[in-house]
């Protein structure tokens, strides 16, 4: 019990989505639940509350779910009903084994900001067969609303284009490097060269949250590329600062993605983007390294600007894009919370 309450309230934000990292087809054998606004996370919680007689799980959960019932029983939704609902036990934020790392502050309440960052595995074994390329990747939430999103997966079969970019590099919120993908694809199923992400640093205060990884993804290239990145969240102005460095012998053509959900309003102005996800307001400074940022939705040629909230299905969604020609040195973006409502 006590591994299962801090992955699915740590990485869950204050509204019950999770990040899509990796591959998701929606296979379910029975249907439990069709109720709107379902999420499998606070479900989980529910079941595991009646379970494990857990009131953090059942604080987390908020309901009671059809789905945990089907599983259950009636008693099981009485004994839900009697059980205490206890305050979050203090979150665990830091996942080495996975790579998954929690920055933010004001964790499950409406001001909550919650961002995570990948410096995982590519994926499982060897063949790391539904890991996409989003080496040193984040997303970002605040009071319950997806603002930097992973985009999901759309496709598996039949559609080979669509299936390369939604695992690619360039569906991701990361660094993307002479318009390549960080690990090296083989097949649909199949990666034959992994970019071996790690985190070298993480640390958690009272006022600053801080990140470091690297990743080798890149090291390939006929001139070796490295690349670091850095994020600092400054918890007294909800703002951070993502750093993204890059070691090499001469000058590549680079590209910083910034994926928004869906329904996010973007205004650009210079290397200014103001974007509107209400009930948050969050202003994004690109690297002056690079030429002035462009917005992207629903591009088909080459794939740009989607999210995919399903198998098959996907929608168009801004998405923030920053290229350039540049050297060794850092590209700083800056972050900020500007509003809640």
């Amino acid at each position: 019990a006590d591994l299962l309450r801090p992955w699915a309230t740590a990485v869950m934000d204050a509204g019950g989505q999770v990040p899509m990292v990796g591959d998701a087809d929606d296979a379910v054998m029975v249907r439990y639940s069709r109720a709107a606004g379902f999420s499998p996370y606070r479900s989980l919680l529910a079941t595991g509350a009646v379970l494990f007689d857990r009131g953090d799980f059942k604080a987390a959960a908020g309901a009671f779910d059809d789905k945990s019932r089907w599983l259950l029983g009636d008693a099981a939704a009485e004994r839900y009903a009697g059980l205490p609902a206890a305050p979050a036990r203090p979150p665990r934020l830091a996942f080495p084994e996975a790579g998954y790392y929690v920055l933010g502050a004001d964790y499950g309440t409406p001001r909550e900001v919650k961002a995570v960052v990948d410096a995982g595995p590519l994926g499982y074994l060897s063949i790391a067969a539904h890991g996409h390329a989003d080496a040193l990747s984040m997303t970002l939430s605040v009071s319950g609303r997806e603002i930097l999103v992973d985009p999901g997966t759309y496709a598996y079969h039949g559609e080979p284009r669509w299936r390369d970019y939604f695992r690619g590099t360039a569906a991701h919120n990361t660094l993307r490097v002479d318009g390549a993908d960080q690990s090296v694809a083989g097949g649909p199923f199949l990666w034959l060269g992994h970019a071996r992400a790690r985190c070298s640093h993480f640390d958690v205060g009272v006022e600053w949250d801080q990140f470091e990884g690297v990743h080798e993804g890149y090291r390939r290239l006929a001139d070796p590329v490295r690349h670091w990145r850095r994020v600092e969240f400054d918890k007294r102005e909800r703002s951070f600062l993502v750093r993204d460095t890059v070691q090499c012998a001469r000058e590549h053509d680079l590209e910083l993605h910034w994926h928004l959900a869906e329904g996010c309003a973007v205004r650009a102005e210079g290397y200014t983007v103001d974007i509107e996800c209400a009930p948050a307001r969050v202003r994004l400074e690109c690297p002056r390294q690079l030429e002035p940022p462009a917005v992207v939705v629903g591009r088909e040629h080459p794939p740009l600007g989607w999210v995919s909230r399903g198998l098959g299905r996907k929608d168009p969604a801004p998405t923030i894009v920053c290229r350039g020609r540049a050297g060794s040195g850092s590209l700083q973006t800056r972050i900020a919370v500007v509003h809640l409502d």
